[in-house]
């Protein structure tokens, strides 16, 4: 990690250039990554709550306020859901241990974002998202779930990223890198006592234009 930080340092300086889109300006992007996505809660299926490596894929739209602001909305394929999970198989009468299970979303933030510094090569940006439910299933017996669950997930999205040009003519085409996080709050469990909320972190890149 300390390396990491260390090569996107050496990159800022070597991109010391205008960076900065201007007021009223357009940009899109696409991108993809990873996520360790897991469950906060959620006791019909979780003796733990352990990590889970799902994809995201991501459309991105963002309108520029200012200098400094912009306005970003996503479209994302969303792979939530969480390890270490328990199943009751009715069937050979026991209880499953060690279960992982996959919720597929379409994921909406709309997010604030903040450009820093003079170069605006970093970016800070938050906001709320809205998921919707696509499919759930679990590894063990890769049975339909989704009626098991509420048809829409929402919380906080927030997250960090770094932004370089790919060329001095043209600077709007920038490769950028970023990682943030989703903090659910609504209740995903259907017709349950119990409640569940999902959390998330992704890793993901893509390009600006």
């Amino acid at each position: 990690m300390k390396k990491l930080f260390t090569t996107l340092l050496i990159l800022t300086g070597i991109y010391s250039v205008s960076n900065a889109q201007k007021k009223g300006a357009m940009a899109y992007g696409v991108s993809a990554g990873v996520n360790s996505a897991y469950s906060v809660s959620g006791a019909d299926y979780a003796s733990g709550t352990g990590s889970y490596i799902r994809p995201n894929f991501a459309l991105h739209a963002e309108y520029y306020v200012s200098d400094d602001w912009s306005i970003k909305a996503e479209g994302i394929y969303d792979g939530k859901g969480w390890g270490d999970g328990v199943i009751k198989d009715n069937v050979n009468n026991k209880t499953v241990t060690g279960v992982n299970f996959a919720l597929n979303y379409i994921t909406i933030p709309v997010l604030a974002t903040w450009h820093i510094g003079s170069e605006k090569l970093w970016y800070a940006n938050a906001g709320p998202y809205v998921g919707i439910l696509l499919s759930a299933t679990d590894d063990y017996d890769h049975k339909d779930l989704k009626s098991q669950f509420n048809s829409t997930d929402a919380g906080i999205d927030a997250g960090l990223g770094i932004q370089f040009p790919l060329s001095y003519k043209n600077d709007k085409l920038k490769i950028f890198f970023e990682y943030n996080w989703q903090f659910g709050a609504a209740n995903i469990l259907a017709n349950s006592s119990n409640s569940g909320t999902l959390m998330r972190q992704a890793l993901s890149a893509g390009i600006r234009f």
